[in-house]
């Protein structure tokens, strides 16, 4: 990371700014601890900045197993790809890639959410590429530094719930995939904190189609609608609920849900509704 990344970040959920102590080349932070006061809450590793305890839900075989079926180099030729092929997603990334001011790219997982698009439109595009598994985001370090890609990118392990992002710092949030990749609601709370006014949320998120939910009896609806908001919901309903202006919300036709798939299609299956997945293209305006 860039020693002037350091002042996007702060203590998670909005605390104090961050000091940083170890190996640096010219602007280039390495490896070193991050403090406040006395307190370290984090650390530098190799030029990506964590904020968590290794592992994190990425145990070193399926690593291991990502890194030998060149996961990350699929995931970037899909992902441009995929972009290319939905008017919803293409006009996003379009978008994100013109922002004037700092992305956030939240639960980017090994599939990377927008990444490739928005890099493969503006090579310096300033994004932070979150996820909680440093592991993860190495990957993606390999990848980006054999190609020469990302001048501009910051590498952050995190939890989404308590972002260690300065409030009212970044002019833009994606999420593809990743708002549901993260559990409960905090990440709606914490995106709303960092957004600067008039700053805009990407989201796109596979959903139950509304009418087939609809059809679900209402105590179930509200049991899952608990345990799972964003399948169940969406995430346009859980933007509007955090003080989110939703200025558009498309909906793309997906599939069926076969009850052998887990639970809830199974309940629904129990209830006589067959369920489908859409895909939900989301963008939203911080108030």
């Amino acid at each position: 990371m860039k020693a002037h990344d350091l002042s996007i970040f702060c203590a998670p959920g909005g605390g104090p700014s961050l000091s940083f102590a170890g190996d640096r080349v010219a602007d280039e932070l390495l490896n070193g601890t991050l403090t406040v006061g006395d307190e370290q809450i984090g650390r530098v590793v190799d030029g990506i900045i964590s904020f968590v305890s290794e592992p994190v839900n990425w145990p070193a075989a399926d690593i291991a197993q990502l890194r030998a079926k060149r996961q990350i180099e699929h995931s970037w030729e899909n992902e441009i790809y995929h972009a290319a092929e939905v008017p919803t997603r293409l006009a996003f990334c379009e978008e994100l890639a013109a922002t004037d001011g700092l992305i956030l790219e939240v639960a980017a997982g090994p599939g990377g959410g927008n990444v490739a698009p928005v890099l493969s439109r503006n090579p310096s595009a300033r994004i932070i590429v979150n996820d909680v598994s440093l592991a993860v985001l190495q990957l993606w370090q390999e990848f980006l530094r054999a190609r020469c890609l990302g001048s501009e990118l910051c590498l952050a392990a995190f939890d989404a719930r308590r972002m260690p992002i300065t409030s009212e710092s970044v002019a833009g949030v994606s999420g593809a995939l990743g708002f549901s990749s993260v559990s409960g609601l905090d990440v709606f709370r914490e995106t709303y904190r960092i957004l600067q006014p008039d700053g805009v949320v990407f989201s796109d998120e596979m959903v139950v189609e509304p009418d087939d939910w609809a059809r679900m009896p209402s105590d179930r609806r509200t049991e899952w609608e608990a345990s799972m908001p964003s399948l169940t919901l969406g995430a346009g309903p859980l933007l509007a609920q955090h003080g989110f202006e939703v200025v558009s919300r498309e909906f793309v036709p997906g599939r069926e849900l076969v009850p052998d798939e887990g639970g809830l299609p199974r309940d629904a299956a129990d209830h006589g509704v067959t369920l489908h997945i859409v895909w939900e293209y989301v963008r939203a305006r911080k108030r």
